[in-house]
């Protein structure tokens, strides 16, 4: 059986990607501090600032790599550049050398935060202009990636929402547990992203294991929605009096980390390559929210 490793498999994204492909694939996976890895992959600990990736892949024979794995956290890569550094580009950096080393195809997982916010939408053709350190880490390593490996997919994702497997968590189980806890959440009105369903993403991404597209592409809902406008999607979604979603603007509030206002993409090159239909705002809630997961395995 073809083998597939992902770095990050504890991650949000990883961890589902992972569910997803283990029935097409012999899954491996790294972790660092989730030891409690899922049960789906065959894991191995790697610490990206410190070891081998020879020797991982050695030790895997993958005949794929998505790397998924990153200090994703901008608070923590804000708080401790330079271990972000480390982590996001020198680890992305030695890890794409040895898979060109070893004639492994390469998929990097980036972001929508290499923008700074201020002329979207944004195609793969638009210049980015990072205003956080993670933006500028991920940046950083989109183009370490290129140059130690020039025939990588570099899959730029944005605002990825979606119910947890249990080892992460995203934006929209913020929203639904704080509602649980405190009755009401307060979101930027004027902070936009084009979300996407994490089902739909790693539909996407299996897609791209399967046939490697080695270039830059964007991947996103085709809705550009504000934070607020998709809480009170999801608590109408769910059941619940959006009302209970309060709105608050980033100019009003002076804030350490210059987050972008509006980062949505444009995804006309996702359409005309990707078979996998990218799902606005409503079928992907129904994705996440009404569809068990083994139905959602089911559905490829």
């Amino acid at each position: 059986m073809r083998r597939l490793l992902i770095t990050g498999a504890t991650g949000f994204v990883g961890s589902h990607l992972a569910y997803r492909a283990r029935h097409h694939w012999r899954v491996y996976g790294t972790f660092l501090s989730h030891r409690n890895h899922p049960p789906w992959i065959e894991a191995i600990r790697f610490d990206l600032a410190k070891d081998n990736p020879s020797i991982l892949l050695d030790t895997m024979n993958p005949d794929r790599v998505v790397h998924a794995a990153a200090i994703a956290r901008t608070e923590a890569c804000h708080l401790d550049p330079e271990k972000a550094h480390q982590v996001n580009v020198k680890g992305s950096e030695r890890l794409a050398s040895a898979c060109a080393t070893h004639k492994i195809p390469f998929i990097f997982l980036s972001t929508d935060m290499v923008f700074d916010g201020t002329n979207p939408p944004y195609s793969e053709s638009s210049p980015p202009n990072p205003q956080t350190h993670y933006g500028k880490t991920k940046l950083a390593a989109e183009e370490a990636v290129r140059t130690k490996h020039p025939t990588a997919t570099i899959v730029r994702s944005n605002l990825v929402y979606g119910h947890g497997l249990g080892w992460s968590t995203s934006f929209s189980e913020y929203i639904l547990n704080t509602l649980k806890k405190d009755g009401k959440v307060t979101l930027f009105e004027d902070q936009y992203r084009s979300p996407i369903s994490v089902r739909n993403l790693s539909d996407v991404l299996l897609e791209i294991v399967e046939n490697p597209l080695k270039k830059l592409i964007h991947i996103s809902g085709p809705d550009r929605l504000s934070r607020l406008e998709f809480g009170r999607k999801l608590a109408e979604f769910k059941g619940i009096d959006p009302q209970n979603i309060q709105g608050n603007r980033m100019a009003d509030h002076s804030l350490d980390i210059p987050f972008p206002l509006d980062t949505s993409f444009d995804i006309g090159l996702a359409k005309t390559l990707i078979n996998t239909k990218l799902l606005g705002i409503q079928s992907g809630l129904e994705l996440e929210y009404l569809t068990e997961v083994e139905e959602w395995i089911g559905k490829k």
